[in-house]
C-alpha cells in the first residue's frame, strides 16, 4: 500500500509538492489548476486519500501529535501536514509510509512568510463567507489595514509601500515561530533514510529537472507529462506573484 507524508511549513509550497507526487503515483489525468497567488489549496486531488481524526480542536494541526490522528482513506495516498515528523509515532502507526521534507534556509523566509500571507490570508479573504477572525493570517492583515487606514479591508489594492511594511510586520511574528525549526536542517533516523526525501525549498523554485529526478527515484515512477506541465505552470504562477505582490524579493 502505497503512502507518503509530505511535511512543510505554511508558505513552502508543500501542497505544490503533493500535488507533483500525486501526479507521480496515479495514473487518473488532472487538468492542475493554480490560483492567482499560484496556490494549489483549493485544488488538490490527493486531499481525499487521507484524513485526521479524533482531534477536539486545531491546535494540534501543527505540531507533532498530528501523527496521532493521521489516517490513509485511499491507496496511493499523499497526506500534507505542517508537521515537521515524528518518526516513533510514524514507525509505530505508518511504518511503510514515505516522507517528504520541504526544508529552507533564513534566506527563503520572505519569500515564505509572504507566500503565507497572501495564500492564507489575502486569497481567503476573497472568499465573502470566509470568517476572518478565526484565522492568524486574515486577522493580521485586517487588523493592521483597520490600524493604518481607519476601515475594514475589503479586497482593495493596497499601496505599495504599505504593503512592503505589511509584509516585513508579518516576516516578524513568522521569523519567531520558525527561529527553532527543524524544517532548516531536518535530521533524518537512520532507519528512515532510504524513506525520506528532502527537498530545499530554493531547489523547489530553481532547479525543476532535479526535483523531478528526485520524485521519480523516490517514486519509482517515471516522469510524465502531468508533472512536467503542473511544475511549468508552478513556475510561471511563482514569477507572477513576486512581480505583482512581492517586487522586492528576488526572482
Amino acid at each position: 500500500m502505497e503512502t507518503y507524508i509530505v511535511a512543510f511549513k505554511a508558505g513552502s509550497s508543500g501542497r505544490f509538492v503533493a500535488n507533483l507526487l500525486w501526479g507521480f503515483v496515479q495514473s487518473n489525468n488532472y487538468e492542475y489548476n493554480l490560483s492567482e497567488f499560484n496556490s494549489t489549496h483549493d485544488f488538490s486531488p490527493y486531499a481525499l486519500s487521507f484524513s485526521i481524526s479524533g482531534l477536539t480542536d486545531s491546535r494540534p494541526f501543527n505540531n507533532s501529535e498530528i501523527y496521532k490522528h493521521l489516517n490513509f482513506n485511499s491507496y496511493p495516498g499523499v497526506a500534507t501536514l505542517h508537521a515537521y515528523p515524528d518518526f516513533d509515532i510514524i514507525k509505530s502507526r505508518l511504518p511503510d509510509t514515505k516522507i517528504v521534507i520541504v526544508s529552507f534556509t533564513k534566506k527563503d523566509i520572505p519569500e515564505i512568510a509572504g507566500n503565507s500571507l497572501l495564500k492564507n490570508g489575502f486569497e481567503k479573504l476573497k472568499l465573502t463567507n470566509y470568517k476572518s477572525e478565526q484565522d492568524h493570517c486574515t486577522s493580521f492583515i485586517n487588523n493592521q489595514y483597520l490600524s493604518e487606514f481607519n476601515e475594514i479591508y475589503s479586497g482593495q489594492e493596497i499601496p505599495l509601500e504599505f504593503k512592503k511594511e505589511l509584509f516585513k510586520r508579518y516576516q516578524i511574528w513568522f521569523n519567531i515561530d520558525v527561529i527553532t525549526s527543524e524544517f532548516f536542517s531536518p535530521g533524518i533516523p537512520d532507519e528512515f533514510i532510504n524513506q525520506t526525501l528532502i527537498i530545499d525549498y530554493h531547489e523547489l523554485c530553481h532547479d525543476h529537472e532535479s526535483v523531478l529526478q528526485k520524485l521519480s527515484s523516490f517514486t519509482d515512477k517515471k516522469i510524465n507529462d502531468r508533472v512536467v506541465n503542473l511544475y511549468q505552470k508552478y513556475l510561471m504562477g511563482r514569477e507572477i506573484l513576486i512581480t505583482k505582490h512581492m517586487p522586492w524579493i528576488n526572482l
